[in-house]
């Protein structure tokens, strides 16, 4: 197969203690999940070690676009199953998810030896987390302000329950027992309108380059904050000086300003210059932009997940999906936002694959 450099192994994860390792076959399953900008594939691999037989979560990805790769590592994935096998075509099982998931399936089933399923999306990321819930130590975490990343043990299914997965757009599920599953709202602002934005805003050419530069940001550069307001602490709304009170909020006097930004021209114009970004032309260092947007959007979800967990009367909320990346940003920003706005009353949760959760459960459902 030709070499992708788009194709990225995640970590494995050991799932030597679940039941999925002490029932199901070790291979001749792969679980898809084909969404908007990449494509998601986990197997269950099996080892021979001096204390027995361990099992194992692999993980693929591919950027969307790259479709034809993404179907020559499928072909190898499935011949690779039939030599181990001795079999003939008809022997992997492949379950698909995802929002592409219909898209593509002539692509699937035009892979010799593929028997090909079509799962609904939500169903198979509720399986998914469920599974990392109930039975795979250290991969469930919360998050405080001393502490990143706390681990918890496995337990017993959290119903009813609200995940809200981070995609390009944003959609909130209100999972109430093992079959029941509903999407109870959405957002269009999601990881996709963070990209976009921050990709007409700086010159930064990926995500995760923008979360690094989030990283080294001081948003009280852009952000108008509680205390550019009131000049301390909102004690009587339980805000530190260090709230945002309006996202960029500061931006609109800088360009207002009869003083010029030292060293640049107002006549710059970024739209008819691509050398020059937006952040450039108003003197803005890009990691302070980067940090400002990655808490609106992020601050906006938290403030969403608990109206929709208030309305629907749920007390957990786990967060998942591909644009939370493990990220300290990201990660804090949600814990932050759903602690203020519950009043402490809700803690954010977290998954260590948090980009694979409907692969998994496609997985789950072969």
């Amino acid at each position: 197969m030709e070499e992708n450099l788009d194709v990225v192994d995640g970590s494995p994860l050991d799932v030597s203690q679940t039941e999925l390792a002490k029932s199901a076959p070790g291979i001749g399953r792969l679980g898809i999940d084909i969404g908007i900008s990449s494509i998601k594939l986990v197997w269950l691999s099996r080892d021979a070690t001096p204390n027995g037989i361990t099992a194992r979560l692999d993980f693929a990805s591919f950027d969307s676009t790259h479709v034809d790769v993404c179907v020559a590592f499928i072909r190898d994935f499935v011949d690779k199953q039939q030599r181990l096998q001795n079999t003939q075509p008809a022997a992997v099982t492949v379950v698909a998810t995802g929002k592409r998931a219909m898209e593509f399936q002539p692509r699937l089933q035009g892979i010799p030896g593929v028997k090909l399923h079509i799962e609904h999306e939500f169903d198979c990321q509720a399986t998914g987390v469920e599974f990392l819930v109930t039975e795979v130590p250290r991969t469930v975490f919360t998050c405080s302000e001393d502490i990143f990343r706390t681990y918890e043990m496995p337990r017993d299914p959290p119903y009813p329950y609200l995940l809200v997965n981070i995609g390009s757009g944003v959609s909130f599920l209100k999972i109430s027992d093992k079959n029941t599953c509903e999407q109870v709202s959405g957002s269009s602002l999601g990881g996709g309108t963070l990209t976009g934005l921050l990709s007409v805003l700086t010159q930064s050419i990926g995500f995760d380059e923008m979360l690094d530069l989030a990283e080294q940001g001081d948003n009280s550069k852009v952000d108008k904050l509680i205390g550019d307001i009131y000049g301390t602490d909102y004690n009587g709304i339980g805000m530190k000086k260090t709230a945002v009170a309006s996202s960029f909020g500061k931006v609109f006097s800088m360009q207002s300003s009869e003083e010029p930004t030292p060293g640049l021209s107002k006549e710059i114009e970024p739209q008819t210059n691509p050398n020059v970004s937006i952040s450039d032309a108003y003197g803005i260092p890009e990691s302070d932009v980067c940090r400002s947007l990655v808490f609106a959007i992020f601050n906006n979800i938290g403030q969403l997940a608990n109206l929709h967990s208030e309305l629907h009367n749920v007390t957990k909320v786990y967060f998942a999906g591909p644009y939370i990346r493990g990220h300290t940003q990201t990660i804090k920003t949600l814990h932050i936002a759903l602690n203020y706005y519950s009043k402490g009353g809700k803690r954010a949760h977290f998954l260590t694959h948090e980009d694979s959760i409907g692969a998994i459960g496609a997985l789950l459902k072969a």
